[in-house]
């Protein structure tokens, strides 16, 4: 098991196996992300939209060219989620769109879907989730 935890600059000692960065145009900078990741290769880094146009494809490409361990979540309803299918870039839906039956499972695995978020009875079957995954190569993901 991996544990995801929220990024913090103000933390001194990372403790995480991969962290939650959310990023709003808005408020941060495409190039400080960009250096950013630049200086942390190798960690996993899920990428959290805050809005649909926060950045670009072109710019998600060069971040994970960058690291190849930058994974994006977009909601199911941001059309995003073809193209980051299209482009090859790892993504998954947030947990509030999490698989609940194997219908849902099947479906995101076309989607394209990298990672899946599992509830509801999901949950009380998880060898043969685990099996289903591990055939369609889908981490699991949970909120503890």
């Amino acid at each position: 098991m991996k544990v995801a935890i929220p990024w913090s600059l103000s933390e001194k000692n990372h403790f995480g196996d991969e962290y939650n960065l959310v990023f709003d145009k808005n408020i941060n900078n495409y190039a400080n992300l960009l250096s950013f990741i630049q200086e942390h290769k190798g960690i996993r880094f899920n990428i959290i939209l805050a809005n649909s146009d926060d950045l670009t494809i072109e710019q998600m490409e060069a971040l994970s060219a960058e690291n190849k361990e930058i994974h994006y979540q977009v909601s199911r309803s941001n059309p995003l989620h073809i193209t980051l299918k299209q482009k090859g870039l790892p993504f998954y839906f947030p947990n509030t769109e999490a698989a609940i039956s194997f219908r849902q499972l099947e479906e995101y695995v076309q989607l394209g879907c990298t990672d899946v978020y599992i509830a509801d009875d999901l949950c009380y079957n998880l060898e043969k989730v685990r099996k289903f995954c591990d055939i369609h190569n889908l981490q699991i993901r949970l909120v503890l």
